[in-house]
Protein backbone atom coordinates (compact mmCIF):
# COMPACT_ATOMS: atom_id res chain seq x y z
CA UNK A 1 0.00 0.00 0.00
CA UNK A 2 2.92 2.57 0.63
CA UNK A 3 4.44 1.79 -2.25
CA UNK A 4 1.50 2.70 -4.33
CA UNK A 5 0.86 5.50 -2.83
CA UNK A 6 4.66 6.82 -3.20
CA UNK A 7 3.59 5.89 -6.75
CA UNK A 8 0.47 8.15 -6.99
CA UNK A 9 2.53 10.81 -5.08
CA UNK A 10 5.29 10.67 -7.84
CA UNK A 11 3.35 10.43 -11.13
CA UNK A 12 1.24 13.99 -9.25
CA UNK A 13 4.50 15.35 -8.70
CA UNK A 14 5.60 14.80 -11.99
CA UNK A 15 2.61 16.27 -13.76
CA UNK A 16 2.58 19.63 -10.69
CA UNK A 17 5.87 20.27 -12.29
CA UNK A 18 5.27 19.58 -15.56
CA UNK A 19 2.64 22.33 -15.06
CA UNK A 20 4.52 24.17 -13.50
CA UNK A 21 7.15 24.66 -16.53
CA UNK A 22 4.59 25.08 -18.83
CA UNK A 23 3.18 27.85 -16.54
CA UNK A 24 6.26 29.72 -15.88
CA UNK A 25 7.32 29.26 -19.50
CA UNK A 26 3.78 31.01 -20.42
CA UNK A 27 4.21 33.60 -17.74
CA UNK A 28 8.05 34.40 -19.43
CA UNK A 29 6.09 34.70 -22.74
CA UNK A 30 3.44 37.54 -21.39
CA UNK A 31 5.91 39.02 -19.66
CA UNK A 32 8.20 39.69 -22.85
CA UNK A 33 4.87 41.20 -24.78
CA UNK A 34 4.10 43.59 -21.59
CA UNK A 35 7.70 45.05 -21.58
CA UNK A 36 7.66 45.53 -25.53
CA UNK A 37 4.28 47.41 -25.13
CA UNK A 38 5.63 49.18 -22.26
CA UNK A 39 9.03 50.65 -24.24
CA UNK A 40 6.76 51.14 -27.34
CA UNK A 41 4.29 53.26 -25.25
CA UNK A 42 7.60 55.25 -23.44
CA UNK A 43 8.64 55.44 -27.09
CA UNK A 44 5.29 56.81 -28.35
CA UNK A 45 5.25 59.56 -25.43
CA UNK A 46 8.79 60.66 -25.40
CA UNK A 47 8.09 61.32 -29.50
CA UNK A 48 4.87 63.34 -28.37
CA UNK A 49 6.37 65.41 -25.65
CA UNK A 50 9.50 66.40 -28.16
CA UNK A 51 7.06 67.34 -30.77
CA UNK A 52 5.04 69.31 -28.30
CA UNK A 53 7.83 71.14 -27.00
CA UNK A 54 9.10 71.97 -30.17
CA UNK A 55 5.96 73.21 -32.13
CA UNK A 56 4.27 75.39 -28.98
CA UNK A 57 4.15 78.65 -30.61
CA UNK A 58 0.94 79.61 -32.05
CA UNK A 59 0.57 81.35 -35.86
CA UNK A 60 -0.83 84.47 -36.10
CA UNK A 61 -4.08 82.96 -37.65
CA UNK A 62 -4.67 80.93 -34.18
CA UNK A 63 -4.83 84.33 -32.35
CA UNK A 64 -7.44 85.25 -35.26
CA UNK A 65 -9.89 81.93 -34.27
CA UNK A 66 -8.82 82.78 -30.65
CA UNK A 67 -10.88 85.77 -30.34
CA UNK A 68 -14.17 85.69 -29.26
CA UNK A 69 -16.50 87.65 -30.99
CA UNK A 70 -19.73 89.97 -28.93
CA UNK A 71 -22.22 87.24 -27.72
CA UNK A 72 -25.87 89.03 -27.31
CA UNK A 73 -25.70 88.48 -23.68
CA UNK A 74 -22.86 90.73 -23.33
CA UNK A 75 -24.54 93.65 -25.45
CA UNK A 76 -27.52 93.43 -23.41
CA UNK A 77 -25.09 94.08 -19.97
CA UNK A 78 -23.91 97.08 -21.51
CA UNK A 79 -27.01 98.94 -22.35
CA UNK A 80 -28.09 98.56 -19.08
Amino acid sequence: MHRQVAAASRVYEQKVAAAKKVFDHKKAEAKKERDAAIKAAHNAAGQQEFSRLHTWRRSPKDKEKRKRPASAGQENRKSR
